[in-house]
């Protein structure tokens, strides 16, 4: 068992169980690594932060994770260097902040890793950078992912479910999901903000909201799977201009819903058994090209839609 409080001024390799007294601050130039199986615990009842300004790279395996957490934990772990830090195989649970926050520069790898059971999952913001890949991002409180002003994040085969958001993007942030599954939150993706998205090959189901967008969006969904979203399949609003391309919607209680002098191209999509295929009112100016519409209630309604079907 080992103790660790304070600053942290020269490399370390943790394994085994790790207790964190108060805030802990990996500096400038150093590297903590963290083996497979080292259980991490946080002992402070006030702020407990791990606050990494230098290097963390904690690389579990399949069957021996890294676990970062506990359900006293008052704090979040926090990256603000230059370099680059690698969670990997790791379960971060309990949080009651933000598990996982990335400011300034700092650029993350998250592979195969379960953020679980927090306040709220993974956050950045500035311009910092997150590369995600076959994560499991579930059961968080508020949000899944958050990005804000500038920042960056790719995500490749993440499952995110379960949460308040799944995906919260504002500010001038660039978002990429491919192969994700976002399903089973209140909203699966919320944009507000000028800021650019892509969402290919991925699954938006069972959600109340699948994808909102406002506020001057650039969005594109693109080989998606956009179905049983209770209130709203796809939510384009607020002067958004979006791109809804070569998707299969269905089973929806509204497929795409286009208001409020957003800008939008539906192209090539399949509708299908839903209350309402597309709606547009308000302003909205729409391109409808090329789609295909069966058993829905209604495939088209509302007003200054181009059909050219």
């Amino acid at each position: 068992m080992k103790t660790i409080k304070g600053e942290l001024k020269q490399n370390e390799t943790w394994s085994g169980e790790v207790y964190i007294s108060g805030s802990l601050v990996i500096r400038e130039n150093v590297t903590v690594t963290v083996l497979p199986g080292t259980w991490i615990f946080f002992l402070s009842p006030e702020r407990c932060d791990i606050i990494v300004k230098g290097t963390l790279v904690a690389i579990g395996e399949k069957h021996r994770e890294i676990i970062i957490g506990n359900k006293s934990w008052r704090g979040g772990m926090e990256f603000s260097g230059d370099k680059v830090s690698i969670l990997r195989h790791c379960e971060i649970k309990h949080s009651k902040m933000v598990a996982v926050n990335c400011r300034g520069k700092s650029r993350l790898e998250i592979q195969n890793s379960r953020i679980i059971n927090n306040k709220a999952g993974i956050a950045a913001e500035d311009a910092a950078s997150i590369n995600l890949s076959g994560n499991e991002i579930n059961n968080n409180t508020i949000y899944g992912l958050s990005l804000h002003s500038g920042s960056r994040l790719s995500s490749v085969k993440d499952t995110i479910r379960h949460n308040e958001t799944g995906v919260f993007t504002a500010g001038e942030s660039v978002l990429v999901l491919m192969s994700a599954e976002i399903e089973s939150n209140k909203v699966g993706i919320e944009c507000c903000g000028k800021l650019e998205v892509k969402v290919d090959r991925s699954f938006i189901n069972g959600n109340d909201r699948g994808i909102r967008t406002n506020e001057n969006c650039l969005l594109e969904v693109k080989n998606c799977d956009v179905s049983r979203n209770k209130i709203i399949g796809i939510e384009c609003c607020h002067n958004a201009v979006t791109k809804i391309i070569s998707n299969r919607i269905t089973e929806n209680k509204l497929g795409v819903f286009c208001r409020d002098n957003s800008r939008n191209v539906i192209e090539s999509n399949k509708f299908s058994d839903n209350e309402g295929a597309i709606a547009c009112i308000n302003n909205a100016k729409s391109e409808i090209i090329d789609n295909t519409f069966e058993n829905n209630r209604n495939d088209i309604s509302g007003l200054r839609s181009e059909a050219r079907d």
